[in-house]
């Protein structure tokens, strides 16, 4: 295959490289230390041209710069506008960005953005229950998880989180509820999987955000049972009584939340 004189003195400092350090191999590199009298533009057309031609592949990790729009256009064969359109929609979905003069990067992986996007979604009751549910369902393997991974110091923080008493009146439901989105999200963390960690803001503290703008507020017996429950499971964490934390976090999931009654067919049944 014929490449050209300058696209194989490119490919040999791009291999040469690559060999030396193990790591991919940016345009700006290439430009610098291997004194190539052409743009970092121009390396990364070639590149891209070499890559086409199945000479090179590149993978674009977290952090690494991404071609322009002009070379993107150039290599897959479409206009400007409809790869700035497809920019947009991964600028949206949290893959990439663009800064002035440091141009198109990739993001590192966050899932929580993904699943952030759901909550302006849910809109209705149904959806709400079917959404608590699916915490309902997912939290008591969180603690377990949690139960193998924290250590007695971990613990030990979240205990105090919530040993402090609570004040009186209202100002009880209101610090009830600020502990309790931080309880839960404290055992999410502990449970050290970056996929549970995500859902936080779906799972935790959308629902949080439901109480405190709720016309009909918890009272304040049900914010204090709900405090006492939190560090009852702590407590029994510490002892690696897991079976005993998960049966009172499931009473906790079943009492402090309000949730939507479930609809009836017409004939009275489920």
């Amino acid at each position: 295959m014929d490449i050209g004189a300058r696209a194989k003195k490119i490919l040999h400092a791009v291999v040469s490289e690559y060999l030396a350090t193990g790591e991919a191999v940016g345009s700006q590199t290439v430009t610098r230390r291997y004194g190539l009298e052409v743009s970092a533009a121009t390396v990364r057309t070639v590149m891209g041209d070499l890559e086409e031609a199945g000479l090179l592949k590149h993978a674009h990790t977290s952090g690494g710069r991404l071609p322009t729009e002009h070379d993107l256009a150039r290599r897959f064969g479409v206009s400007r506008a409809l790869v700035r359109e497809a920019i947009q929609a991964l600028k949206a979905l949290g893959i990439v960005e663009s800064r002035p003069r440091t141009g198109l990067r990739v993001l590192p992986f966050d899932p929580s953005c993904h699943f952030d996007q759901v909550i302006p979604r849910i809109r209705t009751d149904g959806e709400r229950a079917e959404l608590y549910e699916f915490r309902c369902l997912l939290e008591p393997a969180v603690l377990r998880l949690a139960a193998r991974r924290a250590s007695r110091a971990a613990l030990d923080d979240l205990e105090a989180l919530v040993r402090a008493p609570l004040p009186r009146g209202g100002g009880a439901v209101r610090a009830a509820l600020a502990r309790d989105v931080a309880f839960h999200e404290g055992l999410w963390r502990l449970a050290g999987n970056r996929f549970v960690w995500s859902l936080r803001g779906l799972l935790l503290r959308y629902f949080g955000g439901l109480e405190r703008a709720s016309e009909r507020p918890i009272g304040e017996a049900v914010a204090r049972k709900a405090n006492a429950e939190h560090r009852a499971i702590v407590r029994a964490l510490i002892r690696g009584d897991v079976d005993h934390a998960e049966r009172i976090l499931r009473r906790n999931l079943g009492t402090f939340r309000t949730r939507p009654a479930r609809r009836r067919s017409r004939g009275g049944g489920r």
